[in-house]
């Protein structure tokens, strides 16, 4: 069978659906799965060899009418052109798209040529691209059981999947996470991250309130900062004399995730869903801009006291680092977080994606 896979150009939709072809068993099936992405650097650095990509080049319209704007639109003709020759080039049997603006094209016009179509949503608030898809699509696969009621007119092509996540989570325990790193066990562990391509704010403030904490805390960090902060927050945690893993980008996560006795984070959809699947306490820092659908993906955990919520126009050194004080010196409380997940877990998953997916196929 011909699979073809389309999703935008960050983690956030590629990874979705690598996990969901790994759950399939196709790694090496080089011939029979074609990814469609735009051009980001991110996708250089998690893609893996053996898949066939095809790239088109689309990228958001504004409403005002600029130079860049109509750029941009000019840009979309190309994307839609772009889309249908590789559709009639690959001929998929089935096309399943993850989001972003180049799932589009590539799910309408093999729609239109008659290919079983399927689309996933990973975030609680249903995106763009995936809103416009809908009534066209066969069947629509979402991570949380709230995105239904973004979807009332097609609650009858709608599956509860959960997101597709890393074979690895859950692979190793606390002790084999903190050995990977190097860390001690008599000490607490913070993970921060701030999504694939990480997040300036939250890395800042973090830094500040490490500085902040000076030796009232014996804490143990695994940071993730993306590329652009680097360079800068090496050179700057040298000064702190604190026990630091930085890493522009991690594959291990499983490690990670073992290791920390909480998380501060951006609200993504697949870091809300590695963390409720890791059971890992938080303190969310949603993304204030595009859609806000970040905002959304807090709600879900903070409401049932899984994790702390911290607006970004909030986020202050000195907040963030009362915050972990009280989580690093509260372990009773942290694993009341960790027992809440049970109800956030609890509300998902009717069927695999995988499932959902092979009867479509049929």
């Amino acid at each position: 069978m011909k699979i073809l896979l389309a999703c935008g150009g960050t983690g956030g939709h590629i990874i979705p659906a690598l996990n969901f072809l790994n759950t399939l068993g196709l790694r090496q099936d080089k011939d029979q799965v074609l990814l469609v992405l735009t051009h980001r650097k991110i996708e250089n650095r998690i893609l893996p060899s053996h898949y066939q990509v095809a790239y088109i080049n689309i990228s958001a319209l504004g409403l005002k009418l600029n130079r860049q704007n109509c750029l941009g639109l000019l840009k979309l003709f190309r994307a839609a052109l772009e889309s249908l020759i590789i559709i009639i080039r690959f001929r998929p049997q089935v096309a399943v798209g993850f989001g972003g603006y180049a799932s589009f094209f590539p799910l309408f016009f093999s729609w239109g040529l008659g290919v079983k179509t399927m689309i996933h949503e990973q975030n609680v608030n249903i995106g763009i691209a995936n809103r416009m898809l809908a009534p066209f699509v066969d069947r629509i696969a979402v991570s949380f059981r709230q995105t239904k009621n973004h979807l009332e007119r097609y609650r009858n092509k709608i599956t509860v999947t959960g997101n597709p996540l890393r074979l690895e989570l859950g692979a190793v325990d606390r002790k084999t996470g903190l050995k990977f790193f190097g860390f001690s066990q008599n000490k607490p562990t913070v993970l921060v991250m701030g999504g694939s391509l990480g997040a300036h704010k939250v890395n800042t403030q973090f830094l500040k309130a490490v500085f902040l904490l000076k030796q009232r805390l014996d804490l143990q960090i695994i940071h993730l900062c993306g590329e652009k902060d680097f360079d800068f927050l090496k050179e700057e945690y040298k000064k702190s004399a604190r026990t630091v893993k930085l890493f522009a980008f991690l594959e291990q996560m499983h490690y990670a995730y073992a290791a920390a006795d909480f998380a501060i984070c951006r609200a993504g959809a697949t870091t809300i869903s590695e963390i409720i699947f890791c059971k890992l306490p938080a303190v969310i820092i949603p993304y204030p801009y595009g859609s806000r659908h970040q905002a959304e993906n807090a709600k879900l955990l903070s409401e049932k006291d899984c994790a702390i919520s911290v607006r970004d126009e909030d986020l202050r050194a000195e907040l963030l680092s009362k915050i972990i004080i009280e989580l690093a010196r509260s372990p009773k409380r942290v694993e009341l977080m960790r027992s809440n997940y049970n109800a956030v877990q609890d509300m998902n998953m009717e069927h695999s994606l995988r499932e959902v997916f092979l009867n479509l196929s049929k």
